[in-house]
């Protein structure tokens, strides 16, 4: 349902939670709006990019009488703790799995959109910071919309293991078959470990 995060403040220095909303079903993002009356306004946008979703939810922030009263923050795909947190993730899937990071290669999957290049370059920064961190033995960005394709990324890992991780938001199509098949095809044996977004860490 593309959600956000509602949250008002008050006179103090702290933000209190008030509600979450979203662009496509209920609770409407604008109705969410339109019970914090006379409150300024945090949206908290829960996309991985600054895609077409976001400059949506843009619009439709903007479109509204109370638009002076709004904030919209940055997605989460920006927050600057993401890339370590994904990689500590991925070490704790490894062992479970009883795989060695230096065996293992990463693969971070992404929409790759054609109509937007942010998933691409959002999916790309975090493949090259953690590829930085120097804990897998390769670390790869591949997409479903873009090259390098979810295939070719998982084939040229060199690394005895690959582990693929979905740079998305929720647990939609493209997250829970698009990228299962694609990763099937690739003709390797790849653990997937889901969406990032689905994770519990995520919240923490």
């Amino acid at each position: 349902h593309r959600s956000c995060r509602i949250a008002l403040r008050n006179d103090g220095p702290l933000a209190m939670l008030a509600g979450c909303a979203t662009l496509f079903g209920t609770p409407r993002i604008e109705d969410a709006v339109a019970s914090l009356s006379g409150f300024p306004i945090l949206v908290v946008p829960l996309f991985l990019a600054r895609g077409v979703t976001y400059r949506t939810l843009e619009a439709r922030l903007s479109a509204l009488a109370c638009s002076d009263r709004i904030v919209l923050c940055p997605e989460f795909g920006r927050h600057p703790d993401l890339a370590r947190r994904l990689s500590a993730h991925a070490l704790g899937e490894l062992r479970t799995l009883g795989w060695r990071s230096e065996e293992t290669g990463l693969v971070l999957i992404g929409h790759g959109s054609r109509r937007n290049r942010a998933s691409l370059q959002t999916t790309e920064r975090l493949a090259s910071k953690i590829g930085r961190m120097n804990v897998f033995a390769d670390v790869a960005a591949g997409f479903l919309e873009a090259a390098p394709a979810v295939e070719e990324a998982v084939r040229a890992s060199a690394a005895r293991h690959v582990l693929a991780v979905g740079c998305f938001a929720e647990s939609g199509r493209h997250a829970t078959r698009d990228v299962p098949r694609r990763l099937r095809h690739s003709g390797r044996t790849t653990f997937y470990s889901g969406p990032i977004g689905a994770s519990a860490w995520v919240d923490a």
